[in-house]
């Protein structure tokens, strides 16, 4: 009498995980979970305007200068992007960015079918000769092919549809150029109408001291009668100095509007 009575051994393991299941488990981290969104932008424009360099502006450093190869073809680069300082003066101002969104801009260096000379489509097949030797399967898809060169198809308009599955297009005009605003006269008509554009006037720091060069209104008016239908925003920038890339960035933020809708 007066004993309390002891406890059974097989009492022990079941105390232990009641102990353990009432203990906070500090070690673990909370998991966040991110939505990802991939907007594929499209960069177009006649030759010289400024293509490659608005593409090496927004790609990483590692994809900025292209092989001699890649110069005349299409170049694609993935570029990470933070739309959470990003305002929109189109649609309000506001702050898009959200703690569980994460943005990839697909950016699109284009070239298009008809600006491939001859001498860019050629290249020496002697590596190709050199994996026959070895037994090896030849990479090179040859069109038409000589004695000592062998033609490549370059990836350009011709051969990819470059606006399937785009959220955006940005055409780059030269303003020092009259045949640049022709351009993309002819080649906006292509963009399907629920894609945002964006019309860059390049070469801002070269164009004061041309006064034939085509002004901001200028090209705003001549582009309107296309506005009606689209959303189209015409603004300036100079790759030289970086003037304008901030609009471009947020004009980014549209498509993602649109994506997000």
């Amino acid at each position: 009498m007066g004993q309390q009575p002891s406890t059974n051994a097989t009492d022990a393991p079941a105390a232990a995980a009641t102990h353990n299941k009432s203990r906070p488990q500090s070690g673990k981290s909370k998991q966040v979970f991110r939505t990802t969104y991939n907007l594929k932008l499209v960069i177009r424009g006649a030759r010289r305007s400024g293509k490659s360099a608005l593409f090496d502006r927004l790609s990483p450093p590692q994809l900025s200068q292209p092989s001699e190869d890649m110069e005349r073809e299409i170049r694609v680069s993935t570029v990470p992007w933070n739309p959470s300082k990003a305002l929109i003066s189109d649609v309000g101002s506001g702050v898009l960015g959200r703690d569980d969104e994460k943005v990839d801009i697909e950016v699109w260096d284009v070239v298009d079918g008809d600006d491939d000379d001859d001498d860019d489509t050629t290249v020496d097949n002697k590596n190709d000769d050199d994996n026959k030797i070895a037994g090896l399967k030849s990479t090179i898809t040859s069109i038409s092919s000589s004695a000592d060169s062998t033609k490549l198809a370059r990836l350009t308009t011709s051969v990819v549809d470059v606006y399937k599955n785009s959220h955006g297009c940005v055409f780059l005009l030269d303003p020092r150029k009259t045949g640049d605003l022709t351009y993309i006269k002819e080649n906006i008509l292509d963009v399907p109408l629920l894609c945002p554009i964006l019309v860059v006037l390049n070469f801002r720091d070269a164009t004061d001291d041309v006064p034939s060069a085509l002004s901001l209104n200028t090209v705003t008016a001549a582009l309107q009668p296309l506005a009606a239908s689209r959303h189209l925003t015409v603004t300036e920038a100079s790759m030289l100095n970086c003037f304008g890339l901030r609009r471009i960035h947020e004009w980014c933020s549209i498509p993602l509007l649109a994506l997000r809708t």
